[in-house]
């Protein structure tokens, strides 16, 4: 539907139009009301450019908070940045650490082990060579196992001599099991 603006005022309804010569009914006047719609018309374009201009002004100004804004979300994703840096610099840090512990406390272990090897074979050979008639038994010379027990000769029975003996097999069979357990399959 298109409207065509004619610039003959319409007439008006109020007003009455002498009958036309061919008989036809009068019209009522309309230029009141056309000139109605064109004030009202033109208050529309007016608004609309108003409003046209007031979203221009806007586009031109940035907002005054974004800029600051702007700046404060980039020192924050600088520290954040940095924060995840000094993280990822200290877990290898402590990865490093917890590697040379591990390897330290493997080294420990195998002196340890080999220092109690030592022993049962010096205390072997000691109570050997101090009871010169006594033989040794079949036991003591089999290879260490988790039951070994050392024979203590007669003149060394007291108490605290089997306690610190005692103490030092089940720690020597705590080495021995956990040495095999952390020793690495391949």
């Amino acid at each position: 539907m298109t409207f065509q603006m004619n610039s003959d005022p319409p007439t008006s309804s109020n007003s009455l139009q002498p009958p036309s010569p061919k008989g036809e009914a009068s019209r009522p006047d309309l230029r009141p009301l056309h000139q109605g719609l064109e004030r009202f018309r033109a208050f529309v374009h007016q608004q609309l450019d108003r409003i046209e201009a007031m979203v221009l002004e806007r586009d031109d100004a940035p907002p005054p908070d974004s800029s600051r804004r702007e700046l404060e979300l980039r020192k924050t994703i600088a520290e954040l940045e940095e924060r995840q840096a000094r993280l990822v610099t200290e877990a290898t840090r402590m990865e490093q650490e917890w590697q040379a512990g591990m390897e330290k406390i493997e080294n420990d272990r195998r002196l340890l082990a080999d220092a109690w090897d030592r022993l049962e074979r010096e205390r072997i050979d000691g109570g050997s060579s101090s009871t010169e008639a006594m033989r040794p038994s079949p036991a003591a010379l089999a290879p260490p196992s988790a039951g070994f027990r050392p024979a203590v000769a007669s003149s060394s029975n007291d108490g605290v001599t089997h306690t610190v003996l005692s103490q030092f097999q089940t720690l020597r069979s705590d080495v021995r099991r956990n040495a095999k357990e952390r020793r690495p399959q391949g």
